[in-house]
């Protein structure tokens, strides 16, 4: 295939797509960090969403439809649910749902009572025995069918299976919680496949939660995911923190159909960083955990962003609102090891303490820019362009193209006609 039918074909399918021996190959490279090269494409790419796509009624429900509804979306940890009778309510995409422990098991409900309709409860979170409406005080079983009905002779016959609540499937990964909210969608495992193993040892017992935290931002919810999916805004937007963007012959990008992978070896530009990464060391030995001084970044399709490094794994779950509103859900985690002495469970504090700092100022760099991102996507007649160091959001757009049957504009076809 020519160059030129290489990039325009770029808009219709995923050409990022590697084989099984490709990507088995990229893998053993990655695990002994004999990191060759880190761009899979010479040269530049096609924005392939034009800016439209980050703003339109359209294709926002299109997305949400396509990409969330059967899609397992993290939404909170087991710790946060520790006790039978804890309970969490949120919205997902628009449905009011409430999870629970149910003697020890996971479970997710409608938050909507089958009578009248009200919210079952208004509270964020807390305790419960029974999964009660707050209005008329109907009150459900493990199952969501009715269980009792407060003079229940007003409501002869009546019908248990169908005047009860919905329910979403609830799954564990470690101790990540997930929700589903399609009827046939495939299991929490066959999504991660491969990864579901390595993913769960990332929350498992020995990594403490150090930081749990939920917040809205008034952007489009692909914003935060193509800006973590490249470095390439390090030196602009991070100058305090990242400072440089790891170059190109110390890091690798792995691209598969439903994820890809940043991995890099550790980077301290600073005296300070060095210095810091010495002390890291050696709280790592304390915690009888072998170094591995490396950097990942996954992105697991639609929208879990999951970090970490040889002390932390943060999770960040970006869920759409509207097309201009999205809700950020972050656990953080920091590893502590397995039966820690004393001294290590105050190194593994310490580490908590300083990681959430670290997360927090990041993220707050980051949305610092966002505003300025969406107010011009709004307004921009340009098709736009994505750099090689950028492969990774050109990836996930043509997850979304793909998925959404996204028509691209005249401006964008012309655009990736003209790069060639």
């Amino acid at each position: 295939m020519t160059k030129r039918r290489e990039i325009r074909a770029a808009a219709a399918r995923p050409a990022f797509i590697l084989s099984g021996s490709q990507a088995g190959g990229l893998r053993r490279r990655i695990d002994r960090f004999a990191l060759a090269t880190m761009f899979h494409h010479t040269t530049r790419l096609p924005h392939i969403l034009p800016p439209q796509a980050y703003v339109a009624d359209d294709q926002f429900r299109r997305e949400v439809a396509a990409l969330f509804r059967d899609a397992p979306l993290c939404v909170a940890t087991t710790m946060e649910l520790a006790k039978p009778g804890d309970f969490l309510t949120m919205d997902l995409l628009g449905k009011p749902l409430q999870l629970r422990n149910v003697d020890g098991e996971i479970r997710a409900y409608s938050n909507v009572c089958a009578h009248r309709h009200c919210l079952l409860t208004s509270r964020t979170t807390g305790n419960s025995p029974k999964l009660r409406c707050q209005y008329h005080g109907w009150e459900y079983d493990a199952d969501g069918k009715t269980a009792h009905i407060p003079q229940p002779k007003n409501f002869v016959p009546f019908d248990r299976d169908q005047d009860r609540l919905g329910r979403y499937r609830a799954e564990t990964c470690g101790r990540l919680v997930f929700v589903t909210l399609g009827d046939d969608a495939p299991t929490l495992r066959e999504r991660l496949g491969e990864n579901f193993e390595p993913l769960a040892e990332r929350f498992d017992e020995r990594w403490a939660s150090s930081w749990t935290w939920q917040t809205t931002l008034d952007v489009n919810w692909k914003i935060p995911i193509e800006n973590s999916l490249e470095g390439y805004h390090i030196p602009a937007v991070h100058p305090e923190t990242f400072k440089v963007a790891p170059t190109a012959d110390r890091t690798t990008h792995v691209l598969e159909t439903e994820w890809t992978l940043y991995r890099t070896p550790y980077v301290a530009p600073s005296a300070a960083e060095r210095a810091l990464f010495a002390v890291e060391r050696r709280a790592l030995r304390i915690l009888r955990r072998t170094p591995s001084a490396g950097y990942s970044h996954y992105h697991f399709f639609p929208n879990l962003l999951v970090s970490s490094s040889d002390m932390f794994s943060l999770a960040v779950s970006v869920l759409p609102v509207s097309p201009t509103r999205t809700e950020l859900r972050v656990r953080q985690f920091t590893y502590r090891g397995v039966d820690p002495n004393p001294i290590g469970r105050f190194v593994s504090a310490f580490w908590s303490r300083l990681n959430r700092f670290l997360a927090r100022k990041v993220l707050a760099e980051d949305f610092s820019i966002y505003p300025a991102i969406q107010r011009g996507l709004a307004a921009s007649d340009r098709a736009g362009c994505l750099g090689t160091i950028e492969e990774r959001v050109h990836a996930f757009q043509a997850y979304v193209a793909a998925h959404t049957q996204y028509a691209a504009g005249p401006s964008t076809a012309d655009s990736a006609a003209r790069l060639s």
